[in-house]
């Protein structure tokens, strides 16, 4: 089930165009469709969701996801700066003063 979120998020991570490793994207992108697969933040769950039925050892993946999450030169800002930049042309001009006080 995974792998059906894995292309389109991919796809997402991949026009973000964020200012990390190859490794950090590709640990994104894994985590990420494992997020969307089991809708559960708990990270034994993603774990499980990414391990897939016998593909990977659990402690292998729960190790891996631990290390993602608390990589120290993993720049949060720039990825939220990328995402925000990704989504500006998508809402348009707001006109000054939105929203409307009343």
């Amino acid at each position: 089930m995974v792998r059906s979120y894995s292309t389109a998020f991919a796809q997402f991570v991949k026009q973000l165009a964020l200012p990390w490793r190859k490794t950090q994207r590709a640990n994104l992108v894994l985590f990420g469709a494992a997020f969307l697969a089991s809708r559960c933040l708990a990270v034994r769950r993603l774990s499980r969701a990414f391990a897939g039925p016998h593909l990977r050892p659990l402690k292998a993946t729960d190790k891996r996801l631990r290390r993602f999450l608390g990589n120290e030169r993993l720049h949060l800002e720039a990825a939220l700066r990328a995402y925000l930049t990704f989504l500006r042309p998508r809402f348009g001009p707001l006109p000054f003063g939105y929203p409307p006080s009343r």
